[in-house]
């Protein structure tokens, strides 16, 4: 509902900051990265760009800090340019808060720590988003694009659904993945000809 709500709103850019309240009760990295990965088809298919902000520390049991630290890790890994690091430098190697940073009760960041949090997503750029230029707009939604196709593609055989959605069918529409990936690679062999820069 909250993705939903959020694109409902035209934003220029999302960013996603889900701390520790998932971790708390007990969900599963993989099902917090199931609900990730459905809250970021619906801001694809918007052409909406999204930064996602790893899990914070917390002075909750030790099982609760692991699944926290788990996150964060595969926050990194999933979303890299995408990831912004909620994590270092205010926690403890164990995944508490550092005294210095904890307002008090063990869950609540206090205001040093927040400017450190500010400052990386100044750091990210997201506030650039809305001034983009047409071409580093234009990169944003043929990334956006390719992503669909190539993350949405069936493993077994190729077919690409025709929404996001679960249980959406492949119909006649999912022939532009072929087409989608052809431009990709078209796209990318004239930069590498134009400046030798290949993208990440």
């Amino acid at each position: 509902r909250n993705i939903t709500k959020a694109l409902s709103l035209k934003p220029s850019a999302i960013i996603i900051n889900l701390p520790s309240n998932d971790a708390t009760n007990n969900y599963t990295v993989a099902e917090q990265l199931a609900n990730y990965d459905a809250m970021l088809a619906k801001a694809r298919a918007a052409t909406v760009p999204v930064w996602i902000t790893t899990t914070q520390p917390r002075n909750l049991s030790e099982a609760q800090r692991q699944n926290l630290m788990a996150m964060r890790d595969s926050t990194f890994a999933r979303w890299g340019s995408k990831a912004i690091d909620f994590w270092s430098e205010i926690a403890e190697a164990n995944g508490r808060i550092k005294s210095i940073y904890d307002s008090g009760d063990g869950i609540h960041l206090n205001d040093a720590a927040h400017a450190i949090l500010f400052d990386r997503v100044v750091a990210a750029e997201v506030h650039n988003v809305a001034a983009l230029t047409d071409s580093v707009f234009l990169d944003l939604v043929q990334r956006a694009s390719f992503d669909f196709f190539w993350l949405e593609a069936n493993a077994s055989n190729g077919l690409i659904k025709d929404r996001s959605a679960s249980g959406a069918p492949s119909s006649i529409a999912a022939t532009f993945a072929r087409w989608c990936r052809d431009l990709a690679a078209r796209r990318q062999a004239r930069r590498e000809r134009a400046g030798g820069v290949r993208d990440a």
